[in-house]
């Protein structure tokens, strides 16, 4: 996840969801405890991390579609054609 915030400055993964936090009153509360313990911090890095690279697995075992994946067939995809340059 990234956000990009009114200055322009983005901000990923963790920090990310924090920034959004941050402005989301009363969730901005849950930013003192994180901050102010940093192995919490480093937890919450370490589960969105988990999170993000096993978002598909998640999903699918809540019953979602949000990060669902479409597949197709190697014959139903369309082809590029590459010429040969001519000299």
């Amino acid at each position: 996840m990234q956000v990009v915030s009114r200055s322009g400055r983005v901000y990923s993964g963790a920090f990310a969801l924090n920034y959004f936090l941050y402005h989301q009153f009363p969730w901005s509360l849950l930013l003192i405890p994180i901050y102010g313990v940093p192995l919490f911090l480093l937890i919450e890095i370490a589960g969105y991390a988990l999170l993000a690279r096993n978002r598909y697995r998640v999903s699918r075992w809540l019953g979602l579609k949000a990060c669902s994946v479409r597949t197709e067939s190697r014959e139903q995809q369309p082809t590029a054609h590459v010429s040969e340059p001519q000299n």
